[in-house]
């Protein structure tokens, strides 16, 4: 099965819709990849148990002794948060259900640290690591142990501990067989796997299996004949019917290992897959996920297809479960598609010949389910021909298999799906990419009707904009997974010529769809939709940035329309348009906006978003000395604080522009001005930690500042926090966090992350007048007492007059991150912070 996080679904794929409002994870949100069974997810994965824990690290297995009776048969795992406050590790047990498990409520093992790994000894007692703290290496680790004095009272653990000393191998075999009865699972599986050696072995385990009244160490038994006949193939026969005698016995767990472990051999004769044919109970789900497991391991015969265990008889048989379970039970449907898979032995045709054979009499949803999965796994093109299946989601599952694993003789049958009526958006999207893949000029025209097509949702409008606008220049990560793709450099002209007939339909939509299409002309260097886009700058109902945009895109174009535009643009009621006029007439006529752009930064009466983009105009000027003069005295300004906050960093890109531009003469020494600012700021830290960075403070986009937070894969934010109800929590949730918050703080919280430690969220050391440390989880703090929860989860009440000296930890936010932003990107991600004053709903 695949439902694990994979490395490409948080890099900016194509594949999200307002379903998930954060949902730029690919088909792991959109698609519920990590959510526990649903019926509209993928059929292909291996749903989840169940949801524990935030971040999976080291795990370990209860071996039997040591701890008290109830951890029997429990499974420990570390729960790393990076914080101490979250991190946790976690007792938990499952038992059977259907062909799989459920998972028992877990139990807070331990909590108030930064558990990484933990393991039990030979001693009886349980270690773990510990990080202290932080994402970044702390430069420091503990280790701890905890023992239960009661349980290590059990003479076995004494034994335990000298019989691992002494090793197995001067032990006889009498001694070796009663061992695995043993209370010490490592003590079991050692003499199990010494025995598996000696040559009295087969003997010995089926003696045990038959006879010893321990369940375990028949168990132990089963294997032992397990590994002895994948290691000589040739006693598979004879160990495989011995193993099968034992199933008489009543004991349906021992049935089901006896199953499972001839599942795993590398091939079983036709005596043994006649026995497990008979082993496939359909009131019995896990003994029929190991038994038709075991089926398919049958030796391929010379007749091939002929005789009474031919290909096609034992393939009727996998299909005789499948439409008996009828995806009741998906962990079941999994174990009959790996015996397909099994079966195949890699050849997808054949199991394709074999299934139009047979599906006069399997033709159910559930069979062709189980066929088109394994076609899947084969990665054969065969799986085509579910495309046109009568059951949505079996069509779901053949396009993700064809587009997802790249199966690309297939992809065009997919692409074609683009115009079908009534298909999912699981569909459609890999449909959109399977055309960007073929990569002919009817898949682009196909991309092209689609984008213009108004009945379509927008965001796959927009999707396939986005597409069409990189169709020369392929992204080397897939639309959809976000994995890697190499597809060669094409020809914009493609494009351009599929998307010119239906341009106006493109345009015909919400300000998304506009917007994108707008980016796309330009990039495809469409100039006959100038007429069109010099309207939607002139109409002042459209969305400020959408004008914008279409203006730098005319720019870019240099259409015959832009300077009648222009002058609309200059007057418009948007601030933002009009500033946009200013720069592209800055490119246009640099003496006039080295004239003009001054002036305007002096105005009153402008908006400080037309200031900001005058600046940075006026940074990309050629030679001037009006520029270098003006830009040079609002550096003296801002020595002398008379800067507004919201310009500060547009006044320092702009002179950093034209002080590091190649053979750009100066009139104004603008290096030594931009020295002169930093050495004050340096020198201002000594009171002002924040001295560096108060440029970032005002002025930001806090639309951008969302999307930063949100999808730049660099700092992903939502690793630690929630927004809306989505995140981490490591650290306190986004919504409501500038209710009661300054703007300082917030950047504060950026840039010296444990400057300040959210309330609840806090660690901190506390060094004793005796000489002793106390660390821990500060829970609160008053006039007489500290309360700090340690890291043996007790709470200790500290008197402040015992106290030496308190120390706070590191905080959990990474301290590099203001090293992964640009200070425009700061300056947005705090206005973006400073928005959120509400609690999420």
């Amino acid at each position: 099965g695949d439902s694990g996080w994979r490395c490409g679904y948080q890099y900016d794929t194509l594949y999200h819709t307002p379903a998930v409002p954060q949902g730029n994870r690919g088909s792991w949100n959109t698609e519920k990849i990590w959510h526990t069974q649903t019926p509209d997810q993928p059929a292909y994965i291996v749903p989840p148990l169940a949801h524990f824990g935030n971040g999976p690290a080291g795990m370990t297995h209860y071996p039997g002794i040591g701890l008290n009776d109830k951890y029997k048969d429990h499974f420990f795992a570390c729960d790393f948060t990076s914080n101490p406050g979250g991190s946790k590790i976690w007792a938990v047990s499952v038992k059977p259900k259907g062909a799989a498990f459920e998972v028992n409520k877990p139990e807070a093992f331990v909590q108030n640290m930064v558990p990484t790994d933990c393991e039990f000894g030979p001693d009886g007692a349980f270690y773990w690591s510990d990080w202290v703290g932080g994402w970044n290496p702390p430069g420091k680790g503990r280790i701890f142990r905890v023992e239960d004095p009661e349980a290590m009272k059990n003479p076995a653990v004494g034994e335990t501990k000298k019989l691992i000393a002494e090793g197995f191998e001067k032990k006889s075999i009498a001694e070796l067989a009663k061992l695995l009865e043993h209370p010490h699972q490592m003590v079991r599986l050692e003499a199990q796997y010494e025995l598996a050696g000696r040559k009295e072995a087969v003997a010995t385990f089926e003696k045990v299996a038959k006879e010893s009244k321990n369940q375990l160490a028949k168990y132990h038994a089963v294997w032992g004949l397990g590994m002895i006949a994948m290691k000589s193939p040739d006693s598979a026969q004879e160990i495989g019917l011995s193993l099968f005698k034992l199933t008489k016995e009543g004991d349906e767990e021992l049935h089901v290992q006896v199953l499972r472990t001839i599942s795993r051999f590398n091939s079983i004769p036709l005596s043994l897959a006649r026995a497990a044919e008979g082993q496939l109970p359909a009131d019995e789900p896990r003994l029929a996920a190991f038994a038709i497991q075991a089926f398919s391991k049958l030796v391929p015969t010379p007749n091939g297809n002929r005789g009474p265990m031919g290909y096609a008889i034992r393939c009727s048989r996998v299909f005789d479960l499948l439409k008996s379970n009828a995806d009741k039970d998906v962990y079941l449907r999994q174990a009959a598609v790996q015996a397909l898979v099994t079966m195949a032995a890699g050849d997808g045709g054949a199991l394709a010949d074999i299934w139009s054979q047979a599906k006069v009499k399997y033709d159910v949803p559930a069979v062709r389910m189980g066929v088109a999965l394994a076609l899947r796994r084969l990665n054969s093109d065969k799986i085509a021909q579910f495309l046109t299946d009568s059951d949505p989601r079996i069509v779901d599952e053949a396009a993700r298999a064809i587009h997802d694993e790249n199966i690309m003789p297939a992809m065009p049958a997919l692409a074609k799906l683009l115009d079908k009526s009534g298909v999912s958006e699981a569909v459609l999207f890999r449909a959109l990419s399977g055309n960007f893949k073929v990569g002919k000029l009817e898949n682009a025209k196909a991309i092209a009707t689609f984008a213009a097509r108004t009945s379509e949702q927008p965001y796959l409008r927009t999707a396939a904009l986005k597409l069409l606008g990189s169709w020369a220049n392929p992204s080397k990560r897939d639309a959809i997974t976000g994995l890697r793709q190499d597809l060669e450099p094409r020809d914009k002209a493609v494009a351009a010529a599929a998307l010119k007939p239906v341009i106006a339909g493109v345009f015909s939509g919400p300000d998304a769809v506009r917007k994108e299409a707008v980016a796309c002309s330009s990039k495809l260097g469409i100039t006959d939709v100038a007429p069109l886009l010099a309207g939607l700058v002139k109409d002042e109902k459209q969305d400020g940035q959408t004008r914008v945009d279409v203006l730098f895109a005319l720019s870019d174009l240099k259409a015959t329309e832009l300077a009648e535009v222009l002058k609309v643009a200059a007057t418009s009621t948007e601030a933002r348009v009009r500033g946009a006029a200013r720069v592209v007439n800055a490119k246009s006529n640099p003496t006039a906006a080295a004239k003009e752009l001054p002036d305007l930064l002096n105005d009153p009466k402008a908006a400080i978003v037309e200031k900001q983009m005058a600046l940075e105009a006026l940074g990309k000027l050629p030679e001037s000395a009006l520029v270098d003069d003006a830009l040079a005295a609002w550096c003296d300004k801002y020595l002398a604080g008379a800067v507004p906050g919201e310009l500060k960093l547009d006044i320092l890109k702009a002179v950093q522009a034209r002080a590091e531009a190649r053979k750009l003469k100066l009139h104004a020494d603008l290096r030594a001005k931009l020295k002169e600012i930093d050495t004050a700021a340096r020198a201002a830290e000594k009171t002002d930690h924040l001295s560096r960075f108060r440029e970032s403070l005002l002025g930001g986009d806090a639309a951008r500042g969302r999307d930063i937070v949100l999808n730049n894969s660099a700092v992903y934010c939502q690793r630690c926090h929630k927004l809306d109800g989505q995140g981490g929590e490591v650290g306190p949730p986004m919504n409501g966090l500038a209710k009661d918050k300054t703007r300082d703080y917030l950047l504060e919280s950026i840039t010296h992350p444990s400057k300040q430690i959210a309330k609840g969220y806090e660690s901190v050391i506390l060094v004793l007048l005796d000489g002793r440390s106390i660390s821990g989880v500060l829970k609160s703090k008053d006039t007489k007492n500290y309360t700090v929860i340690t890291p043996e989860n007790k709470t200790l009440v500290i008197p402040v007059d015992d106290v030496d000296a308190a120390k706070p930890d590191k905080s959990a936010m990474p301290e590099d991150l203001i090293k992964k932003l640009s200070k425009r990107e700061l300056r947005d991600v705090v206005e973006f912070l400073s928005t959120l004053k509400e609690p999420a709903k």
